[in-house]
């Protein structure tokens, strides 16, 4: 009886409600094993350096797929799309959780790599496509709140989890989550189309053209990219930095946790207050804020002094991540541009991942660690340069968003 209950209340929600509870579900997943993963490929035998590499080689994979997920999303709809990469994490993480075979392992990552690339893409359309263009910033910062909130949740029970039992328990339990998410998926009514392409859009260099061809279409992207690369940054190598100096794994893992804290208390907070205010402000603060903090972060010694930036960093993500996605779609008036135009942009994901691992990776083979903080804060400041000659005309009023 209670079950029938249940999916009855749960058909009865919103549909873009359910794609936040969906992303919450999937967060507990992703950050649990994310808290653990470069722990984890440096117990199997990698160095930092590799740890760099690899993930970044991952990353790589997913940018190519991103550039030629439009006649996917196009021909097979968002929502399959979404099914698909859902399972894809599913099974991925379970055979992580039983093996230890580093070639099996860079295996399961070109998996990882593909359900990356396919679920950010129809993910985002899917929760742009089900809500009005008045309540989009609100709800993404709801969805981004409660995205966090699996963030904040997670990385605690996953330290703790390491320390007392292993990576195993960490990555099946992740696997868990991302079934779960699958179902919640496969009970609501998210698998009915309403889009009908009737032309799929095969040239990937076409469009490519198309996305270049709009030149104010390079400040989402570097909003994005620049959002992407700190924050990678900050869950694969901080862990690494700080295990290295004696912190425990729970200490980090509790100090990421208050990091996305701070995000699910005033990411739907900043969403509101967007939609009285431009973005670009914004957008400046963050990376400012972020950029000043990594060159603190650079003449610090002591592990635990390092250990409170973390937070601090959130502050700063905190003006950038709720609206990365909005900003990019105050851009578009058309609906069929989504799946034409939203792949090229989300390589930006990809993009600022890879430079996230393969910066620092490449500094740590010739200087300290100290300069691989120095060098994100570089590219950060880099982008704040490029939002300061933006105009704000070229970005839609909310009112004028399809």
């Amino acid at each position: 009886m209670f079950p029938l209950f249940a999916r009855e209340k749960y058909h009865n929600i919103d549909t873009n409600y359910k794609l936040a509870l969906i992303r919450l579900v999937f967060s507990l997943g992703a950050a649990g094993a994310g808290t653990v993963w470069s722990l984890y490929m440096h117990s199997i035998g990698f160095s930092n350096s590799e740890v760099g590499y690899i993930t970044g080689g991952a990353v790589l994979l997913s940018l190519a797929l991103s550039l030629v997920s439009t006649p996917v999303l196009e021909f097979f709809r968002a929502r399959r799309v979404f099914v698909f990469s859902l399972l894809l994490y599913v099974i991925s993480y379970l055979f992580i959780a039983f093996s230890s075979n580093k070639f099996i392992f860079i295996i399961l990552v070109a998996a990882l790599a593909t359900a990356m690339a396919f679920r950010k893409e129809s993910f985002a359309i899917l929760f742009r496509d089900t809500t009005s263009r008045e309540q989009l910033p609100q709800r993404e910062g709801l969805m981004f709140a409660l995205v966090n909130l699996g963030w904040f949740i997670a990385p605690v029970f996953a330290g703790l989890l390491l320390a007392r039992y292993g990576f195993s328990i960490v990555f099946l339990l992740s696997s868990g989550m991302f079934l779960v998410a699958l179902l919640m998926v496969l009970f609501s009514d998210l698998l009915h189309e309403k889009k009908v392409f009737k032309h799929i859009d095969r040239n990937i260099f076409e469009n490519i053209h198309k996305y270049i061809a709009r030149e104010e279409l390079i400040y989402p992207y570097a909003v994005r990219f620049g959002f992407n690369m700190i924050n990678g940054f900050i869950v694969i190598y901080l862990p690494l930095f700080l295990f290295e100096k004696g912190v425990s794994p729970s200490y980090v893992g509790g100090m990421i946790s208050l990091m996305a804290l701070t995000h699910t208390v005033f990411d739907f907070k900043v969403g509101r207050l967007s939609e009285r205010h431009a973005f670009k402000p914004f957008f400046i603060f963050g990376f400012t804020l972020i950029a000043v903090l990594l060159i603190v972060a650079s003449f610090i010694q002591d592990p635990y002094i390092l250990l409170a930036l973390i937070p601090l960093c959130g502050v700063a993500t905190l003006f950038i991540e709720p609206l990365q996605d909005t900003f990019f779609f105050s851009f578009l008036q058309k609906a069929k541009d989504e799946e034409l135009l939203y792949p090229v942009y989300g390589t930006s994901t990809h993009l600022g991942g890879f430079i996230a691992k393969a910066l620092p990776a490449t500094v740590l083979l010739f200087a300290p660690e100290q300069f691989a903080y120095i060098a994100i804060a570089i590219v950060a400041v880099g982008i704040v340069f490029l939002l300061v000659h933006m105009k704000e005309d070229d970005v839609l009023a909310i009112s004028a968003m399809r």
